[in-house]
């Protein structure tokens, strides 16, 4: 373990840690000493093990949120009934900035805690990517 430990992050708000490189990268780092599987064991073997985001963290409905719905689902009837196409484009994408569900996994001993919903009203952040 001395020689992951550089690669071994966490959250200093809490116990929470994880290991910033995949396997294959600790591998190559160790010079091809130990192959990706046996850290992989290795890692297991001291706690540590791939763990996604868990959606355990819930806030309140937004008072909004069925009139908008309902809103969209009227403007879909009105478009069909007069003939005009329907299409939902998204044009840009936009990323939220705060604990939200993203994919993927990565080694840690505890899985991450996020919101069970990606409301935009309750991010710290906005980024467009590109």
């Amino acid at each position: 373990m001395t020689l992951v430990e550089p690669e071994i992050a966490g959250d200093p708000m809490s116990n929470q840690r994880w290991v910033r490189t995949s396997l294959r990268g600790l591998s190559q780092k160790l010079n091809h000493r130990a192959c990706p599987t046996t850290i992989g064991r290795l890692l297991r073997a001291n706690g540590l093990g791939l763990r996604g985001h868990r959606r355990r963290l819930s806030q309140k409905s937004h008072a909004d949120r069925d009139t908008q719905f309902r809103y969209i689902k009227d403007q879909r009837k009105k478009f069909a009934r007069s003939g005009n196409p329907r299409v939902s484009i998204d044009a840009k994408k936009r990323e939220l900035i705060g604990p939200f569900r993203n994919p993927g996994q990565k080694w840690t001993r505890t899985p991450v805690d996020v919101n069970s919903h990606d409301f935009p009203d309750q991010a710290e952040a906005r980024v467009i990517p590109y």
